[in-house]
């Protein structure tokens, strides 16, 4: 178990939740990513519409080398 303490804006969570989220991230990666976007919602639920996959951001364009088919 690591203890982590991160002091990011809102822009910087955003890119964070577009890269960490997508299907090119490790399971592991994204389940973290999951829980922070989730904690993150209940308080701003605003940003729902955002803290998601590039590809989803994008309306299902992936911009990865390896496509990750911008699931939806």
């Amino acid at each position: 178990m690591v203890s982590h303490i991160m002091s990011i804006n809102a822009q910087e969570l955003i890119n964070m939740a577009h890269k960490r989220l997508c299907n090119q991230a490790s399971k592991e990666t994204k389940e973290v990513m999951q829980d922070i976007c989730k904690q993150i919602i209940e308080l701003c639920p605003y940003m729902k519409d955002v803290l998601v996959p590039l590809c989803v951001y994008r309306n299902g364009k992936c911009t990865e080398m390896f496509s990750c088919k911008g699931e939806k």
